[in-house]
């Protein structure tokens, strides 16, 4: 009763007598604080927690509803406990949040003070900590998610590739050895210059992608002693991936860096320490929507191989962004003894890491009654495995596609599986050979009117250490994973497909010694999928196997015994078959399944965090309602361009290149180095930013202002000008006030005098900002699309389940200018609207 009182009236403490059993009173005149009165203390700071939901649904809805009930929390830690006197029979507990704290906290903090009658304290805990139980308690063990924070248990590991921000990076800086001699490979003139200013002693070295291994071996040892090789990968871009120049790029890239290994072994440097730094740009995709350049994936697979092999050796690698050089950071990064890449997106770090999946969604299968689907690599043994479920329980007809002619293997198999069904066709063709593959789909077309899915289970698996393995061994691995999965691409592109299957491995993230060409292979078909995913319209899924040891090419009990010392079990057909249809249905786009006997073997996974996803629209709903909303893209096109056309006043906006330099002029900021502490504190990466937008727009030459200096009062006369031009433009009228206020309050904000937020909001209003977000003609086209869009989602639950009541959060609220909109778009829906949420960052 007190919790909801003090739920319901707003207060922020909670004031509870409390019943004493006996035992406690048995207690009177000691000092000893017994269980039963710290477990009454702790059960009244119900009253504290967030659980408004209880009040605004019945109480059964809530409590059965697992995405709305509150989680069980656990005792953490107590800062101090200090007992003033005995506790008496008669108790009451006050309790309050600590300093800075609410039920919002992940971590709970509270101060508890027990009292007696009169109001004395007897007993005071100091900052009493509680943490939300995550997950569900006892489940999910048969997937090997630990309940430990901190421990991966033994099983069948989900587990999703995510890429996080890089912590405490400036600590872990390195300095940089001015007097190291420095090669450098694959550099610009200005590139070349860049690294110069830190390694006065580096040389540039061209290699030719013909060059012969006793010709590189011999221009490397005229280098003299090299300390350093910075290895500059070609930026080569394709706008589709069917390309075939993304097959001939690997020479220039991957190819070319595995002869630069052959090389300096070849001159007794496996022996000797050496430092790499090998820069790649743009082949990670570090968010969903990232722009993938997958032609020097496979360059990230190959040094992760090399770094196993010779760790004596200094290797860090990253990945750019396009257009992005920060050079100085780049040569400072700490290197990494496993050979992980580093990507740099929107001036941040980022880091790949595994996150165990504690459950995908149940889903109606994606997998069509009758489907037509072709394997590349059928006859191999995952791909028989895949052939054989989709027969037993879709009477699928199935295709394999092989580079050798049908021997007595795999007659065999298609025979066991005609016991099924129709038994495999098996058409003979090189699938790194696109005008090979494309015969066999003629072929297949000339019996099938529709192809529904296809498979892309190739591999050729040829391990050798880097020191034993020669360029074509290297080379045929690797055209199984990028030759074909460019020809598939350029064949079957024509095709309407429901999915596009990749298998690839764990070497993805493990990059095992002895497997560098393997490992290289599958970081680049890895990267061609999601780009691949990015451009097709439909389904595009990677899975990450796993060791299996009952089937394929690696099935023999020596392997199988020395995977289990290694603690990897062995995956099973009917738990990797179950996992490809939860992917297939899921939201994400890539899994790593891998099954362990022992716990805590996997270090590429961080079992700290863990990745849930819940029921919603499945897989195959968000593409057909994708397709749905395409239709009305160049319709929406067409719109913005109009009304865009005419509101880009490139001329006038000299004036405010003009305005901002002549601030950072008389505030003697126009060197981000020499501050003199004016700046405020926050404002140095913006400081940097404006000095090099300057730079570009030719105002400001290594931290001189170079610039014509033009009258303030001048200035700002020309500047009321533009603002009445503008104002008569119906986009960027509503930027002007706003615009005005921040450029003339810029010198006051720089140097601390005033907060942004005040010049932003003055007076905690809005109305500077609000007419951004509505009421003109650039943000009401974006509010009525994601209307549009937000109308078909609904409509396509209701569709699938009319008795479907949806929770709807929307996050950044701010003015409410989407809301609004929102809003009416969900009226005739909303009887199947629970509940609106919107959050934001303001008060």
């Amino acid at each position: 009763f007190q919790g909801i009182k003090a739920l319901t009236t707003g207060e922020r403490e909670v004031l509870a007598k409390l019943a004493l059993p006996d035992s406690v009173k048995e207690t009177k005149g000691s000092y000893g604080l017994h269980p039963a009165v710290l477990d009454a203390a702790l059960q009244a700071s119900i009253g504290l927690a967030d659980l408004s939901h209880f009040f605004s649904d019945s109480l059964t809805d809530s409590i059965t509803d697992p995405l709305v009930a509150p989680r069980p929390t656990l005792p953490f830690a107590l800062e101090r406990l200090t007992m003033l006197s005995p506790v008496n029979d008669s108790i009451w507990a006050w309790v309050r949040h600590s300093k800075n704290g609410s039920a919002s906290d992940r971590v709970q903090k509270l101060d508890i003070d027990l009292c007696d009658d009169a109001g004395n304290v007897c007993v005071q805990l100091k900052a009493f900590s509680s943490r939300v139980l995550e997950g569900e308690p006892g489940a999910h063990h048969g997937q090997g998610v630990a309940a430990s924070a901190t421990e991966l248990s033994a099983g069948l590991l989900h587990l999703s590739p995510v890429w996080n921000v890089v912590q405490k990076l400036e600590e872990q800086r390195l300095p940089i050895d001015a007097n190291a001699r420095v090669v450098v490979i694959g550099a610009s003139k200005a590139q070349e210059d860049a690294i110069k200013v830190h390694y006065p002693q580096s040389h540039l070295l061209e290699i030719k992608t013909d060059e012969s291994h006793a010709a590189l071996v011999e221009r490397l040892k005229r280098q003299g002693v090299i300390d350093h090789i910075v290895w500059i990968v070609p930026e080569d871009n394709y706008s589709t991936v069917k390309d075939l120049d993304l097959i001939d790029a690997q020479p220039r890239g991957v190819l070319l860096l595995f002869k630069a290994i052959k090389a300096l072994l070849a001159l007794d440097y496996g022996g000797k320490n050496l430092a790499w730094t090998v820069i790649t740009r743009q082949t990670q995709a570090v968010w969903r929507d990232d722009p993938v350049n997958p032609a020097h994936a496979a360059v990230h697979g190959l040094v992760g191989a090399l770094a196993k092999e010779y760790p004596h050796w200094r290797i860090r690698l990253v990945d750019l962004a396009a257009g992005a050089w920060p050079i100085q950071e780049i040569l400072t990064l700490p290197y990494d003894e496993k050979g992980d890449g580093l990507a740099y997106r929107a001036d941040t770090w980022f880091k790949q890491t595994l996150l165990p999946v504690q459950k995908l969604p149940k889903a109606s299968s994606h997998y069509k009654q009758g489907g037509v689907y072709v394997v590349i690599g059928g006859a191999g043994g995952i791909g028989e495995v895949w052939s054989r479920w989709m027969m037993e329980r879709y009477q699928a007809h199935i295709i394999w596609i092989g580079r050798r002619k049908e021997d007595a293997g795999i007659k065999a198999k298609r025979r066991a599986l005609s016991q099924l069904g129709q038994a495999p066709l098996y058409i003979q063709a090189d699938a790194t050979d696109h005008m090979a593959l494309e015969s066999a789909y003629r072929q297949i077309k000339s019996v099938h009117g529709q192809i529904h899915g296809v498979v892309h289970a190739a591999i050729v698996l040829l391990d050798k250490s880097l020191a034993q393995m020669d360029e074509p061994r290297f080379k045929k691995a690797l055209a199984a994973k990028v030759d074909v999965s460019v020809c598939l691409a350029r064949v079957f592109e024509k095709e309407a497909l429901d999915f596009v299957l990749f298998f690839s491995s764990f070497q993805s993230f493990a990059k095992a010694p002895g497997q560098s060409n393997y490992a290289a292979g599958c970081t680049f078909k890895d990267a061609f999928a999601h780009r691949l995913a990015q451009d097709w319209r439909c389904a595009v899924k990677i899975m990450n196997w796993g060791y299996w040891g009952s089937v394929g090419i690696v099935a023999d009990p020596g392997y199988l015994e020395r995977m289990a010392r290694m603690g990897i079990g062995s995956l099973e057909p009917q738990e990797g078959m179950q996992a490809l249809e939860e992917l297939l249905t899921s939201s994400l786009d890539q899994i790593a399944l891998i099954k362990t006997v022992k716990a805590n073997v996997l270090q590429e996974v961080n079992a700290k965090e863990w990745l849930s996803e819940h029921p919603s629209i499945t897989a195959t709903d968000i593409y057909a309602l994708r397709n749905e909303l395409d239709q009305e893209q160049q319709m929406d096109e067409a719109k913005l361009a109009a009304v865009k056309d005419g509101s880009q006043n490139s001329q006038d906006d000299q004036i405010l290149y003009q305005l901002l330099f002549s601030h950072l002029q008389a505030l003697g900021l126009l060197d981000p180095k020499q501050t003199n502490g004016v700046l405020a504190k926050g404002y140095q990466r913006w400081l940097e930013t404006s000095i090099a937008f300057l730079q570009d727009q030719g105002y400001v030459t290594q931290g001189k202002g170079e610039g014509d200096v033009v009258e303030k009062k001048a200035l700002w006369a020309k500047w009321d000008q533009c603002l009445n031009d503008w104002r008569q433009d119906p986009v960027l009228s509503v930027h002007v006030d706003l615009l005005d206020a921040c450029l003339r309050a810029l010198p006051d904000i720089l140097t601390g005098k005033r907060p942004a937020v005040t010049v932003i909001f003055p007076d905690s209003s809005t109305t500077l900002v609000e007419d951004i977000y509505k009421g003109n003609p650039l943000s009401d086209f974006f509010n009525e699309r994601l209307g549009r869009v937000l109308a078909a989602y609904v409509r396509r639950r209701l569709e699938k389940d009319s008795g479907v009541k949806l929770r709807i959060l929307e996050i950044g609220a701010g003015t409410g200018g989407t809301t609004a909109g929102l809003l009416e778009k969900l009226t005739p829906y909303k009887a199947h609207i629970k509940e609106y949420g919107y959050t934001d960052l303001s008060k």
